[in-house]
């Protein structure tokens, strides 16, 4: 019961934090790429509050399990392209590490199949009133499943892995800008 409440109340408690790194990348891409910087935030904006809006929703006892489930891969169709939009200027213009940014369109990536996996092929119904010879008869399902795991590990914790990646990135940034500023003074 902790976990599963602690899993529901993460999203809202880290919304604000998000939606600043949000923030600074469209600050720090809208130079070389306006349009796409902006349609990159607008996205991550949106999937953002609406995965904290749902699971405010959830905690509060408005919406049924069902519901969150919902709307959280409802969520990943809008963060899914944030992720490969904001990767893919960065890698374009030598921002970020490129294993960092191949990363982070490898989440988005996983993200867009979650959600096209869940509403294109379905059946997770299925699992809570069948038995195992019903599951295992049930070729969407399985189809999903297969390819649905391996994104959900991907798609699902590769994005909090990528965020403390790209906090670790800025911050060596950070670091080294102000070594070359300490340098220049000194100079």
């Amino acid at each position: 019961m902790r976990f599963g409440f602690l899993s529901d109340v993460t999203p809202i408690v880290v919304a604000p934090v998000v939606l600043a790194v949000m923030v600074i990348l469209f600050l720090i891409q809208r130079q070389e790429a306006s349009s796409w910087s902006t349609i990159a935030v607008l996205l991550g904006i949106a999937g953002t509050l609406l995965t904290a809006w749902t699971n405010i929703m959830f905690v509060s006892g408005e919406i049924t399990l069902e519901g969150q489930i919902r709307m959280f891969y409802i969520s990943l169709a809008f963060l899914g392209p944030w992720h490969i939009l904001v990767n893919s200027l960065a890698r374009k213009h030598g921002a970020f590490l490129s294993h960092l940014t191949a990363f982070g369109i490898l989440v988005g990536v996983g993200q867009l199949i979650m959600f096209i996996v869940f509403f294109m092929l379905g059946g997770y119904e299925a699992m809570d009133s069948s038995s195992s010879t019903a599951i295992s008869t049930n070729i969407p399902l399985l189809i999903s499943l297969v390819i649905g795991i391996p994104m959900s590990l991907i798609g699902y914790l590769g994005a909090p892995s990528w965020l403390v990646w790209l906090g670790r990135t800025l911050i060596r940034e950070e670091e080294r800008m102000q070594s070359l500023n300490e340098l220049e003074a000194r100079s």
